[in-house]
């Protein structure tokens, strides 16, 4: 059972940073606002467009919940044999 503060209004998302920058991927280039950048709605999808952008130094990071400022994330680092391979 998901605990009670756990809603389906809450949304789980993926998005790809930089590790050297910071910055946040997006079609066309980066941003410095997580809200600009491309939301991915399974770890596939993100890892998909990791490889098919040729994207280096990057991780996903986990987003959840729909309210400004999605408080709370987690950064998952990419290895580099997957991204290079």
């Amino acid at each position: 059972m998901w605990p009670r503060w756990f809603s389906n209004t809450r949304l789980l998302t993926y998005l790809i940073q930089s590790k050297t920058t910071g910055q946040y991927f997006q079609p066309g280039g980066w941003t410095h606002e997580s809200r600009r950048a491309q939301e991915y709605s399974d770890i596939a999808k993100a890892m998909t467009a990791c490889l098919r952008h040729e994207l280096r130094e990057v991780e996903l990071v986990l987003c959840f919940g729909s309210e400004v400022g999605r408080n709370y994330s987690l950064q998952l680092s990419l290895p580099e044999t997957l991204v290079c391979g």
